[in-house]
């Protein structure tokens, strides 16, 4: 549950921590986050340019990566705290 509090959206460089490069498919440890699907997850991190967005990391690829979006676009999010 979300409850307690203190929950915040993590910034790129901690999604891409949790990035496990030696997987194909879902680039992630599925034990540890069994809900993670193939789209894009938000991060806190803004995105310096034209586009005024945000930075997002995407598991679905071989090694996962990171892309920059408008903030208009519906994403999912995994909260830290």
């Amino acid at each position: 549950t979300l409850a307690g509090g203190g929950w915040r959206l993590p910034t790129k460089d901690e999604l891409l921590s949790i990035v496990d490069t030696s997987r194909i498919g879902l680039a992630i440890d599925t034990t540890a986050f069994p809900d993670t699907t193939n789209s894009q997850i938000w991060s806190s991190s803004p995105y310096v340019g034209p586009s005024g967005g945000a930075w997002s990391v995407n598991f679905y690829f071989v090694n996962g990566f990171s892309d920059n979006f408008a903030t208009g676009n519906t994403y999912r999010v995994r909260c830290v705290r």
